[in-house]
């Protein structure tokens, strides 16, 4: 999936970064990977895909405020019943706790949702993650519009 590298410092860490600032870094850029490679799941239908990202508790929110759990989700998806076509990232914000994580991202989403005609959604998805072992696995979904 996307598992944490360890970063090496340059010589004798002269940059003046320390390694929990190198690691931060990296694994802002591994959250914001998973939110980008969802919505590739999404896009293709990947179910594979989605059960790697989701963790098994995972929820997602929807923007009418129904909630659906992991397969739930997964299975809307594979069906079409939530069908994304493309997607153009705005915003990203991450923020980290610990071995947990909070993403923002916005984006302009071509998609029909649960019979609603398709069209270009300004979506808003703030997501839950925490990290299990090597992994940022999603825990829950928010989407809602901007």
């Amino acid at each position: 999936m996307f598992p944490r590298r360890k970063v090496p410092m340059s010589d004798g860490g002269s940059t003046g970064e320390s390694r929990s600032t190198v690691d931060a870094a990296l694994d802002k850029q591994l959250v914001a990977n998973a939110y980008r490679e969802m919505y590739h799941c999404l896009m293709d239908k990947d179910a594979s895909g989605l059960e790697d990202l989701l963790d098994d508790p995972f929820e997602f929110v929807y923007r009418t405020g129904d909630s659906y759990p992991k397969y739930d989700f997964i299975e809307n998806v594979v069906d079409g019943s939530q069908s994304c076509f493309h997607v153009n990232h705005e915003d990203l914000d991450v923020q980290l706790n610990g071995d947990e994580a909070h993403l923002r991202g916005k984006s302009l989403v071509d998609a029909s949702m649960f019979g609603e005609d398709r069209n270009l959604w300004p979506l808003q998805m703030d997501i839950d993650l925490s990290r299990e072992g090597d992994s940022w696995l999603m825990t829950k979904a928010y989407a809602t519009t901007y």
